[in-house]
């Protein structure tokens, strides 16, 4: 599935398109068997709502490992008894995984976000948790309930995976140096002073605001560099 036909899909989502994506690319068999329970849903629904979340975390992922083909590939018959029978997608790894992967061990993420995954996998306890509760709550109420918090989880997930793929992605970037001052010799010091006396002696008795706004900043020059200095009175 190309990326312009699954943004077309999102831009006017069905239920049974979003599942057939779903079922195509998700992971979950339990969620996948939740969703079947119905042929349909309107927008709003239980069903729906899930579906819709789920097939926008398939987007974020596949967009941001590049996974679209250039191209629709259609199916023959043959390929789709492989399809149902074998996932046929490879696992896209969306982000590194924590203590699993040789590169990159959990001590190695920052504080805030070694809270960040561990809030995360404390969510998807959570989250597992709350499903199960789904199946037997008695009313639509309740399921709704559920799944809002179960929605408002993943949202926290998604954007505490975003802040550690970001800090993955760039965590062996060069700092930027900050810009060098440029060191002034003595000599362009004493250069400056002498100017700033010459203006002084020049302008000081000036009747033109600009200059005289100059005088003093050139007295005050003088004074932060350390020099005492008292303009002689004319003759």
């Amino acid at each position: 599935m190309t990326k312009q036909q699954f943004e077309k899909v999102l831009s006017n989502p069905s239920y049974k398109e979003l599942c057939e994506i779903y079922k195509a690319h998700g992971k979950d068999a339990k969620k996948a068997a939740f969703l079947a329970q119905v042929p349909d849903a309107n927008p709003g629904s239980i069903h729906f709502n899930m579906v819709l979340k789920e097939v926008k975390d398939i987007f974020r992922i596949m967009n941001n490992n590049n996974a679209f083909t250039a191209e629709s590939v259609q199916a023959t018959p043959a390929q789709v008894i492989k399809i149902e029978q074998k996932d046929i997608l490879p696992p896209v790894k969306s982000r590194p995984i924590i203590d699993h992967n040789p590169h990159v061990n959990r001590a190695d993420l920052p504080e805030h976000l070694q809270k960040a995954f561990d809030e995360n996998g404390k969510m998807e306890s959570e989250n597992k948790t709350m499903f199960a509760e789904m199946k037997i709550a008695k009313t639509n109420d309740e399921r709704k309930r559920l799944l809002n918090t179960i929605c408002e989880n993943e949202e926290t997930q998604s954007a505490n995976w975003a802040a550690i793929d970001t800090w993955w992605e760039h965590k062996d970037d060069k700092p930027i140096e900050p810009e060098k001052k440029q060191e002034v010799s003595p000599a362009d010091i004493a250069s400056k002073i002498e100017a700033a006396k010459n203006y002084i002696r020049r302008y000081s008795d000036s009747k033109n605001a600009k200059q005289l706004e100059k005088v003093e900043r050139e007295k005050k020059f003088l004074k932060d560099n350390g020099v005492k200095w008292t303009l002689k009175p004319k003759k």
